[in-house]
């Protein structure tokens, strides 16, 4: 037997709505890191959502029906961007207008203001917290069903003010706020457990690289030795130029596998032996001015902004040498200059050192990528620098998070837990 939609009930019509919604979000996260042109199913998917809720609204007594639509329109705007919002919005308002029907004048006045606040909070959405982000979205959706509400009642055929009728349209504000709340903490959650999931597999990595390097290194680094001594030797007698261009690359290459040797030695056993507490924003400033005289040569300006007692527990030595790292990669990301940023700041018991360029950048498969052993984006890199790096981060109950963009730079982001001044 077939079920027609107007038998449904009105509860069953809002689940319907909210499976809709749930499923293009779990839909996204299934395949999205794996898919090629993820930009393209952030902004297919919330509006296959939006377009079936319209299809199939949410008949309620009176005849008013209503849907979901502003849910994954607000997180197309909210997650996806201008394009994607701008992109969103024109495909609601053409369907709407297919629809036709006195609801389309109803969309024209209710949701411009919102996408355009939308809109406005699209460049710090991403950098607000977990909790914050879901007052943000929720009160969004909410300041849109007031709206609709404030036209219902006081419109040009405006309906009763009765107690029936203000009790329907308290439970449509609390329901898109609520709804709005629930897909946020969804979104938000698998977020999180997708970051986890890459550093598990990262921190695997790590600890199998980890053997490998204490297996290895030493017995590697021994003949090395010897035959770098013996190189010096036959140098210093007396052979002709070109003999001796040959010596000197012979050394210089047994050199940088010497450093490549120090880098597995270090990521297998990082010289964290000497923990104690000190202000991490004084080791950024002696790291900052250690690499200012190479980012003059490459024409790039440091700028530094510390805030003050950033007190962590560690090596102070290793951790600058994870500064310097990344601080010399972000300098070399910018081959035609610019500006490095360098933040450091306090926040909720997490001291978080911040280092943004205004490079190249990375796509979102490259960013995966990096930790990875032997993988690097410069030419002659070996990778084990950054791989070095978020082990030692790591010793220290620390983690680096990586965001970028092609062409418009990169960030890295190290937190660690700040530890009070004894």
């Amino acid at each position: 037997m077939e079920m027609e939609w107007g038998s449904l009930t009105g509860t069953e019509q809002l689940l319907l709505n909210i499976l809709i919604i749930v499923l293009a979000i779990l839909v996204y996260f299934s395949i999205g890191s794996q898919y090629k042109y993820r930009k393209v199913l952030a902004v297919a998917l919330p509006a296959a959502a939006m377009l079936l809720c319209m299809a199939f609204p949410i008949n309620v007594l009176g005849g008013f029906k209503y849907d979901l639509r502003v849910i994954p329109l607000l997180i197309g705007i909210l997650y996806g961007g201008y394009a994607s919002g701008l992109l969103l919005s024109f495909i609601m308002v053409s369907y709407r207008y297919y629809l036709g029907g006195p609801g389309y004048i109803l969309t024209l006045y209710s949701f411009p203001p919102v996408i355009v606040f939308a809109l406005i909070l699209v460049a710090s959405f991403r950098q607000l917290k977990r909790k914050t982000k879901y007052l943000v979205g929720s009160g969004l959706a909410l300041l849109w069903a007031l709206i609709c509400t404030l036209i219902s009642f006081f419109g040009s055929k405006g309906i009763p003010v009765t107690k029936e009728n203000i009790l329907f349209y308290v439970g449509f504000c609390t329901l898109h706020a609520l709804a709005m709340w629930i897909a946020m903490y969804l979104i938000e959650s698998l977020s999180e457990n997708e970051q986890m999931r890459v550093e598990i597999q990262r921190t695997e990595k790590l600890h199998a690289l980890s053997h490998l390097a204490a297996s290895i290194a030493h017995e590697v680094r021994n003949p090395l030795t010897v035959v770098r001594g013996f190189m010096q030797l036959l140098n210093e007698k007396k052979v002709d130029e070109s003999e001796q261009k040959y010596f000197h690359l012979m050394i210089e290459e047994l050199d940088r596998a010497e450093h490549i040797i120090h880098n597995f030695l270090t990521l297998a056993k990082p010289q964290n032996d000497e923990v104690k507490c000190f202000d991490a924003g004084a080791e950024v400033g002696h790291v900052v001015s250690v690499a200012s005289a190479y980012a003059s040569l490459r024409n790039v300006k440091i700028t530094l902004e510390i805030a003050s007692s950033l007190m962590i527990e560690g090596n102070p030595a290793t951790f600058s040498q994870v500064l310097l790292n990344i601080i010399k990669n972000g300098i070399e990301a910018m081959p035609d200059g610019g500006t490095l940023k360098v933040l450091g700041r306090r926040e909720a018991g997490t001291v978080i050192i911040s280092i943004i360029d205004q490079g190249v950048g990375m796509t979102q498969q490259e960013v995966n990528q990096l930790g990875t052993p032997f993988y690097s984006s410069k030419r002659e890199g070996t990778g084990l620098g950054l791989l070095t790096s978020f082990r030692i981060v790591q010793m220290m109950n620390g983690t680096i998070k990586v965001t970028s963009k092609k062409g418009k730079g990169t960030q890295f982001s190290i937190r660690i837990p700040s530890r009070a001044v004894s």
